[in-house]
């Protein structure tokens, strides 16, 4: 028997499903300790009695269906349980249909990795407590002004950027945008590459942060939109996104044209922290007052982007986890030696001295201790 309740991982496993359509099996790790998300799965896979907690209501049959092999292995919702599921979820029913066109899906190789690439990104808005079905987010205006605080930070799916502006929607038919975040001081690009290098399209990419400044504008008190969070996997697949634009000039051009800053985030509890801090008004601002003394602080432009001068040392802060900056850093100090202090987190400090050199000096801090000084609210999450 199967009890569908509140804090369980059948409860947790349905949401998650009924945002994203389908979820890739090897990616269950987001959502928990994998061993027991996936056991978990599996029993939702098999013919179950199933019963909701502090209800009468019975369903005999499967939940979930796993369907696919290796990396393309997926988890997707089983048709004859939607009634169950409707009622436990009646307002998420619309969007699900909708975003899964009526419960159809592709089985294609390129159309399933598509769809993981956006439902890895969703599960980990989720897990960070930021929300994206429509009852619970503003909707996007995309012809007339309606201009939101965004106090609570919110998630749109890419198909819901892309249908907002019909004209738009073929011009971006290329991006690998997988969505976008609104929060209080900015707005996000957001893009997963998974365990792959990072590629963008120039001038699809281009296109879509204009799409995206447009609807910014229209909806939120800020219309630049200058920074992208980019998933990956691990950090491992950030240093061969790095390393692979050294021996490409076409795209380093483009990863540097498109967005000023590329925020890299781990698909890992450490990054559903990450997203929190950084979905945090005025959190970039605020981090180099805490860090620095005003005169410190750089303010001029130069393709040495440190953050901070004292007396010889130079420091750049890798707690926006920004690595455009770091590669302008990494590519100046290996001409111009100069005497730097990285400032990250303890979980990148393996990426950083692979990536810059093992004798980089490094001053380190809990994720916990820059939330609580700048006061970021810890969301529960999925």
């Amino acid at each position: 028997m199967i009890i569908i309740k509140d804090g369980s991982h059948a409860k947790r496993i349905i949401k998650l499903l009924l945002c994203t359509g389908e979820f890739p099996y090897y990616s269950l790790g987001i959502l928990g300790e994998i061993h027991s998300v996936k056991r978990a799965v599996k029993r939702m896979s098999e013919v179950h009695e199933v019963r909701v907690d502090s209800r009468d209501q019975i369903y005999y049959g499967k939940i979930v269906n796993i369907s696919g092999k290796g990396q393309l292995k997926t988890v997707r919702l089983n048709a004859y349980a939607l009634p169950l599921i409707e009622s436990l979820f009646p307002d998420m029913m619309e969007f699900y249909r909708y975003h899964t066109r009526n419960h159809r899906f592709k089985g294609d190789s390129v159309s399933v990795d598509r769809n993981h690439r956006v439902a890895e990104a969703i599960a980990m808005f989720l897990m960070a407590g930021i929300d994206l079905f429509s009852n619970s987010v503003p909707p996007l205006e995309a012809n007339t002004t309606n201009r939101k605080e965004y106090v609570i930070p919110a998630y749109y799916h890419c198909r819901q950027l892309k249908t907002l502006i019909e004209d738009e929607l073929k011009k971006n038919q290329y991006t690998r945008i997988v969505g976008s975040v609104f929060y209080e001081s900015g707005c996000y690009a957001v893009y997963n590459t998974r365990n792959s290098v990072m590629m963008l399209s120039g001038e699809g990419e281009s296109k879509t942060r204009k799409h995206l400044e447009l609807l910014a504008n229209k909806n939120a008190y800020y219309s630049s939109v200058q920074n992208a969070l980019l998933f990956g996997k691990t950090y491992e697949v950030a240093e061969r996104t790095l390393l692979a634009l050294d021996s490409n000039q076409k795209e380093s051009q483009v990863f540097g044209n498109i967005y000023q800053r590329y925020l890299f985030i781990p698909m890992d509890s450490f990054g559903v922290k990450l997203i929190q801090l950084y979905t945090t008004g005025y959190w970039m601002e605020d981090m180099l007052n805490q860090l620095f003394e005003p005169h410190q602080v750089r303010h001029e432009v130069g393709n040495f982007k440190y953050d901070a001068k004292a007396e010889d040392m130079h420091y750049l802060s890798f707690l926006d986890s920004d690595i455009v900056k770091l590669r302008s850093v990494r590519n100046h100090i290996r001409k111009n030696p100069v005497n730097l202090t990285v400032i990250c987190f303890k979980e990148q400090v393996a990426f950083l001295k692979s990536y810059l050199g093992e004798s980089v000096k490094m001053r380190t801090y809990e994720i916990g201790e820059i939330m609580d000084t700048l006061e970021c609210e810890r969301r529960t999450g999925l």
